[in-house]
Formats: structure tokens, C-alpha cells, sequence
């Protein structure tokens, strides 16, 4: 039941081996509020007209590696300080946050982004310019509200769950295991990111990562396996169609707006019931990247059950270890670029592109690979390049 109330950008924080042990219960929570809030803990201000506002207060900071425990905890009117988080897990090894309400901070309501092991469960964020800032290596489940409870209309300015690195600029590593499965809002990545040889991600069903003019590298694992009514979704910051409005400018999104989710070397990626939408970094049938690029020295990406939309260029496969059934390329400008060594069929819906067609990159197929079927006889192959086949044999569909 403890109030502790703060003046213009006071806060509290921690050095040294200090922490925060702030326990409430669901009757008596612990309340950090502005100091001029007269609805929690009454009139304290000289003026009693004054209303509380955004900003009023700092923060609190976390700058000693101790776990701190917030459980049952409101937090209201901060985000006035030099990090403009209410809450800000610092220089924290370990982090609970649990049961918490965040609202009507000036800028982030929880900012994690400095802290890789957290318990985070069972929160409110509502009101805030940002809600919750995480470090790339922090796994989420669909236990956190991001509207208020009371008032399911109240939300945030930029709904979403913002991915920055620690370091200012600095690009996001994925190093671990990392699973996220929030369907409320999108995981937004802010910055460049990579998934390293050690790292994986794991999407559930119902997630949407929304890409801010930013891309995605995977020499490790991505696996996005949505569920029929329940796609993962990878798009733009400007795309509130999925996971509400996150760019809080209201744009409109166009195709082109983010970059590519490309599979290196050694990377592999499942997508299952997907959709990819506004992505790629050039309008061209075969230069640099589709929204969906595979290296042809990647171990191999399985796309299925996935929808390819409004992109400059939706899908590169090329390395021999991939494969793609059942999927859809529509409103795109160049929906599709394939290797020598990639399968197709009618599976694959091909219509209301710019161009409908399959674009074939060229060069040397040798008699590591005996057969190669071009079955789809929606659209045109269109050779981008001199094809040569040694050994080969190559099966076309009645009609390709």
C-alpha cells in the first residue's frame, strides 16, 4: 500500500550492490506516481487544481547488477527523466515484473532493453508514448495487456513491444534460444538484427514482427509456424492492420518500407501460415533482395501456407535444400525468384502482381540434382540469365 510520490524528473535509483524489493498485493498495491496526482495518496501539491501529466517524474533506474522484484506495482505520470523510461531495468542482471500497471508515461512505461533474464508476466500498459522496450534475447508469452483493463479502448500511442540493443544504435543479436508468442501487439525491431549461429526465434501463432525501415539476418534459426486464422505476420511499422498502430504517425504503409529477412549461410527458416507484406530492398526482377531471400549456400528455408503481398519482391529461393508449397504472391511487383534447383508447381498462386511471373535465376546445373520440375502453369518462367543443365533432366507441365 505504500504511494511514493515524485516532483518534476526526481526518481529513484540504484548503485552498488542496491536493490528494489517492491511487493504489493492486489488490495494495496505500491503506487510510483507524480507528485501532483491527487487520486492516489491525496492533495500533497501546494495547487490543488493542478492535474498530474506525462513527464511529471523521471524514473526509476536500476544501475547496480542486484535483482530488483516489482510484484503488484503501479506506475503512473514518469518518463520525464534522461531515459524516459518509468522503469528502467538499467544495469540489472535479473528482473521481475509482474502484476504491474504502466500508464501515462511521456516515453517508455518498462524498458528492458538492458537485462536478457526477466520474469514478466501479467502487466497493464496503457497511455504510454511506448509501452515496453525488451533486449532482442528476451523471451514473451500472451500474459501482458497493452490497453487498460477497465477501459479496453485505452491504449497506447505506439502499440507495440519495441526491440532496441542496449547500446545506442547499435544493431539487435539474437545469441540464445528466444521464444515470442505476445498477439496483442507487434514485436517492433528498431534497428538491424541478427540471429547468430547460437540464436534462435521462435514465433508463435498470432505474432506479428513489424520491421521500422530496418532487416533481419538468420545464420541461425527462425521458426514462424502460424495456424489457419492465426498467421505470423512480418510487415511494416506502418502496416496497423496487424498489431495495431505502432509507428503512431498514422502513415500509410507502402512496399519497400522495410528490407529483407535474409537467410545466410548456414541459416535455415521455417515459415507455416505466414504472410510477408511491404518488404524487399529493390523493384527489379532479380537484383538485390525480396521481402524472403535465401543464400544458395543456406541450410534451407520451407516456406508452406504462406501469403507473399505488396512487396517489391516477395520470395528468392535459392538454395538446392529449400522448398516452398502452397503459398501466394499477390499485389506484389515481382512476386517470385528462383535457382536452378527449385521445384514448382500449381501449388503456388500467382496473380495480381505488377509482373506474374517466375523469375528463374541462371547459370550451371550439373547432375547433383537429376530431375527439376516447373510444373506452374499460371505464369510465365522468365529465364533472368543463360540456364545450363548438364545431366539434368527438366520436367515442364502441360501448359508451362
Amino acid at each position: 500500500g505504500t504511494i511514493i510520490k515524485f516532483g518534476q524528473a526526481n526518481g529513484i535509483s540504484t548503485q552498488g550492490s542496491g536493490t528494489i524489493q517492491a511487493v504489493g498485493t492486489p488490495a494495496f498495491p505500491i503506487v510510483f506516481t507524480s507528485l501532483l496526482d491527487h487520486q492516489r495518496g491525496g492533495g500533497i501539491h501546494q495547487d490543488p487544481s493542478a492535474a498530474p501529466d506525462s513527464g511529471d517524474w523521471g524514473g526509476v533506474f536500476l544501475g547496480s547488477p542486484s535483482g530488483s522484484q516489482f510484484d503488484f506495482c503501479e506506475f503512473y505520470y514518469g518518463g520525464g527523466g534522461p531515459s524516459q523510461a518509468m522503469l528502467d531495468s538499467g544495469d540489472a542482471a535479473h528482473v521481475t515484473v509482474t502484476n504491474c500497471t504502466f500508464a501515462f508515461s511521456k516515453g517508455v512505461g518498462l524498458d528492458l532493453s538492458g537485462v536478457s533474464s526477466v520474469n514478466l508476466a501479467g502487466n497493464a500498459f496503457y497511455g504510454n508514448e511506448v509501452p515496453l522496450v525488451i533486449s532482442a534475447n528476451v523471451s514473451i508469452g500472451d500474459d501482458n495487456l497493452f490497453h487498460n483493463p477497465l477501459r479496453p479502448m485505452d491504449k497506447n500511442i505506439r502499440q507495440g513491444i519495441f526491440v532496441r540493443s542496449p547500446g545506442s544504435g547499435d544493431d539487435n543479436e539474437f545469441t540464445t534460444e528466444v521464444i515470442w508468442g505476445a498477439t496483442e501487439v507487434a514485436f517492433v525491431l528498431t534497428s538491424s538484427s541478427t540471429i547468430t549461429q547460437t540464436g534462435s526465434l521462435r514465433l508463435l501463432p498470432g505474432t506479428t514482427v513489424k520491421f521500422d525501415r530496418t532487416a533481419l539476418e538468420v545464420y541461425g534459426r527462425l521458426e514462424a509456424q502460424g495456424q489457419p486464422g492465426r498467421p505470423v505476420v512480418f510487415t511494416s511499422v506502418h502496416d496497423d492492420q496487424y498489431g495495431g498502430q505502432s509507428s503512431g504517425i498514422g502513415a500509410m504503409p507502402l512496399a519497400g518500407d522495410w528490407g529483407s529477412i535474409y537467410i545466410a549461410p548456414g541459416g535455415k527458416a521455417i515459415l507455416d501460415h505466414c504472410r510477408v507484406r511491404y518488404g524487399g530492398t529493390k523493384a527489379h526482377r532479380m537484383e538485390e533482395r525480396a521481402a524472403l531471400s535465401d543464400d544458395q549456400d543456406s541450410a534451407g528455408i520451407a516456406v508452406s501456407s504462406t501469403v507473399f503481398a505488396h512487396n517489391l519482391r516477395g520470395l528468392d529461393v535459392f538454395s538446392s535444400q529449400s522448398s516452398m508449397i502452397d503459398s501466394t504472391f499477390e499485389y506484389n511487383e515481382y512476386p517470385l525468384q528462383i535457382g536452378l534447383g527449385i521445384d514448382t508447381d500449381d501449388g503456388l498462386s500467382i496473380e495480381r502482381n505488377t509482373y506474374d511471373a517466375i523469375y528463374v535465376q541462371g547459370g550451371l546445373r550439373d547432375n547433383t540434382t537429376p530431375s527439376l520440375n516447373w510444373l506452374n502453369t499460371q505464369v510465365p518462367y522468365v529465364l533472368n540469365e543463360t540456364a545450363q543443365f548438364f545431366g539434368t533432366i527438366v520436367k515442364l507441365g502441360s501448359g508451362t
